[in-house]
């Protein structure tokens, strides 16, 4: 992040020697730089620009790329759709294959965290399938691991797991490695083996927190305490469920929220500390409530893009439907015209034959 913003600002400094696609380019760049900072708003305005600008068609597309990850992260999740159905119908015409594969990758990616992990399992399925190495072959693997543990379909000993840690390994993917390991230690908390799970989040957990992303160390928090509170481990249970909010008080609602809350308010009960029992009894009653809004606005959202999607669909098909009664109208038009011409000619050709017989019986 140093070296970028450093160059950044030198390539700032000599905007005026820029062309017009470079100064794009460098308009683009600084879009990211908010992005990294936190700044969405700013981010969005500035990303809009730029598709509205005279930039290159393939700029505007990623640009497009952009603003659905970040209405992701602002969890506009009715903006992102609109933006992510823009990307669908654009894509089938790129022909950059870095930028195709990481359509897919943004596709999918907003998919699940939409939970709509059967179309992110299929839009992962379909860039896997593609020529992919590195940070993409990594992302693909992790995307198919992640829709099948939403979708419970996914054992803690699937080879498949093993497989994609690897990848993302030799790859230097550090923080994908993260989720998938998340993903296992849930499953073996909910088939309580706990044990094996404080074993794997534990041994783990240096690598996660040299990620510096909040999102998964809450995330693992989290789940030490449910495995510490399964174990009966109340100072263990109350030390990770305290971390685990430590990380998401900048976050909008998680999971690992709705969990910390739950289980400080089961160990303030079992101990018999019924007004701190009962602060987070109502810190977990709001924090489960607006999980739940948030999943409610996610479905209507997916619902109010299809029926636009369905919308869109009627209107191009009347459209057709009106084009073809046009043709077909046309055609009925130059046929009459036609049938017309050929009446005319005939009346004309038995006119001048009766003429002529006409002609020839006076003249006998």
């Amino acid at each position: 992040p140093g070296v970028f913003s450093t160059l950044l600002f030198e390539l700032k400094n000599e905007s005026s020697q820029l062309t017009n696609d470079q100064q794009s380019y460098l308009n683009y760049l600084v879009t990211q730089q908010l992005v990294y900072y936190g700044e969405l708003e700013a981010a969005i305005t500035s990303t809009k620009s730029i598709i509205n600008s005279d930039a290159s068609a393939l700029l505007k597309f990623r640009a497009k790329l952009s603003l659905v990850n970040i209405f992701a992260n602002n969890q506009n999740w009715t903006e992102g759709l609109s933006y992510l159905l823009k990307v669908l119908a654009e894509l089938p015409s790129i022909k950059n294959e870095e930028i195709y594969q990481l359509a897919l990758v943004t596709t999918s990616s907003f998919y699940n965290q939409l939970g709509q992990y059967q179309l992110g399992l299929a839009t992962a399925k379909k860039l896997e399938s593609l020529n992919l190495k590195g940070k993409n072959q990594c992302l693909a693997e992790v995307l198919i691991l992640e829709s099948h543990f939403k979708l419970k379909q996914l054992l803690a000993d699937d080879p498949s797991i093993q497989q994609a840690i690897y990848i993302c390994q030799i790859s230097n993917q550090a923080l994908p490695v993260s989720f998938i390991n998340s993903y296992v230690a849930s499953i073996d908390i909910e088939n309580e083996k706990q044990n094996q799970a404080i074993l794997l989040l534990n041994s783990t957990l240096p690598a996660t927190l040299s990620t510096n992303y909040p999102r998964i160390i809450a995330e693992y928090y989290s789940l030490l305490a449910q495995a510490y509170w399964l174990n009966k481990n109340i100072p263990l249970t109350k030390k990770f469920a305290l971390k685990a909010l430590e990380y998401e008080k900048n976050t909008g609602t998680t999971l690992p929220k709705v969990m910390s809350y739950k289980l400080l308010f089961e160990i303030a009960q079992s101990q018999k500390n019924f007004e701190l029992a009962l602060l987070y009894y109502q810190k977990h009653a709001i924090a489960d409530k607006l999980y739940y809004n948030d999943f409610q606005v996610k479905h209507l959202a997916f619902q109010l893009a299809e029926h636009e999607s369905i919308a869109q669909k009627d209107k191009i098909n009347l459209l057709k439907e009106k084009n073809q009664l046009l043709t077909t109208e046309q055609a009925l038009i130059s046929a009459y015209a036609e049938n017309t011409r050929l009446i005319i000619i005939v009346l004309i050709l038995t006119l001048s034959v009766l003429a002529f017989w006409g002609f020839r019986l006076l003249k006998a």
